[in-house]
C-alpha cells in the first residue's frame, strides 16, 4: 500500500490585492499565490488523504514534479 504525505488546497475568494496569508488563510494553513494550503505528515493511503482533504473544504494537491512541490514550502 502506497502511503502519501499529502497537502490539501483550499481556495478562497478574498480581497484582491491583499496577500492571502494576511487575511483568509484559516488558522493552520499557509498562503501562497491565491491559495491556502495545510501540509499534513501522517502517512495515509491516497484515498484516505483525499477524502481527508474534502472534510477540510479542501482538495488534495499532488505535485507533478519536485520544483513544483518545492514551490509551496515543501521539501
Amino acid at each position: 500500500m502506497r502511503c502519501w504525505m499529502y497537502v490539501c488546497i483550499l481556495i478562497l475568494n478574498c480581497l484582491v490585492g491583499i496577500t492571502l496569508a494576511q487575511v483568509c488563510c484559516p488558522e493552520g494553513w499557509f498562503g501562497y499565490g491565491k491559495k491556502c494550503y495545510r501540509q499534513f505528515v501522517e502517512k495515509k493511503t491516497f484515498r484516505k488523504a483525499y477524502l481527508d482533504c474534502i472534510e477540510e473544504s479542501g482538495s488534495l494537491f499532488v505535485p507533478e514534479d519536485d520544483v513544483e512541490w518545492v514551490s509551496i514550502g515543501c521539501s
